[in-house]
């Protein structure tokens, strides 16, 4: 905003100009600072606690995440609540993205799988940020954490944008991702390193099918999946107790 000049117009218009090239100076300033700054992207293994938030029903759920780029394989579990005193995290199911790109649903309670059969996905690349686009906000505090805020590209609605934060001091870290507009991931736990081949094995009882998917109780059963639907509870409980 200009401020006039008490002895003259011509000073006006110069202190007017000189507010504006000082203007444009700091916006070209902040454009090559965000130009500079690498895009975040993971590491090429690691696990990490993630809680994830439905919009709609206002809903969080526990999950642990296991990635492997070097594997090209992740796994997700999920449980029905967080881990009780006795140590037990209650899995509800485990949800594999393998290396052949096929996609199981386990369910180590019913000694079932489900395996996708109308798409395959491969696990995502460690540079999906940058696949996808993405530019720099800004530099924030995100739960006490300084961080960095992302915009995103939503591939499933283009033009919009999706907010993703990372750890200003490792931005590798995700501290938040709103994966879609209806829910939001938040990052707890993060270890990088390895994962064991085993956690992408395939069971052996996997040769049980079922049509549910993980996690169950956000399924709506289809009249083909009643018997297990009777079977099969949301918390899990019915099918420990028989």
């Amino acid at each position: 905003m200009c401020i006039r000049d008490r002895q003259s117009t011509w000073g006006l218009q110069i202190y007017c100009y000189k507010e504006m090239k000082i203007a444009v100076i700091s916006l070209v300033l902040v454009a090559l600072a965000a130009a500079d700054r690498p895009v975040p992207s993971w590491p090429n293994a690691f696990n990490a606690t993630l809680i994830r938030h439905t919009v709609k029903d206002d809903r969080q759920v526990w999950i642990k995440l296991f990635y492997d780029w070097n594997q090209v394989s992740s796994r997700y579990d999920t449980y029905n609540s967080y881990i009780d005193q006795k140590g037990d995290w209650s899995l509800n199911c485990t949800t594999i993205f393998a290396s052949d790109n096929k996609i199981w649903y386990i369910f180590p309670d019913l000694q079932q799988c489900n395996i996708e059969e109308d798409f395959s996905l491969p696990t995502i690349h460690p540079n999906w940020p940058t696949t996808v686009g993405t530019e720099y906000s800004k530099d924030t505090l995100y739960r006490g954490v300084e961080a960095e805020l992302w915009l995103v590209n939503d591939i499933l609605q283009p033009g919009r944008k999706l907010q993703y934060y990372v750890r200003k001091d490792n931005i590798q870290i995700p501290l938040r991702n709103q994966n879609t507009v209806v829910s939001e991931f938040e990052y707890f736990d993060f270890i990088e390193g390895p994962q064991n081949p085993s956690l992408f094995e395939i069971p052996e009882y996997c040769v049980n099918r079922t049509n549910i998917k993980c996690p169950y109780e956000r399924t709506k059963p289809k009249t083909e999946q009643n018997e297990d639907a009777e079977v099969y509870q949301p918390n899990l409980r019915r099918a420990r107790e028989e």
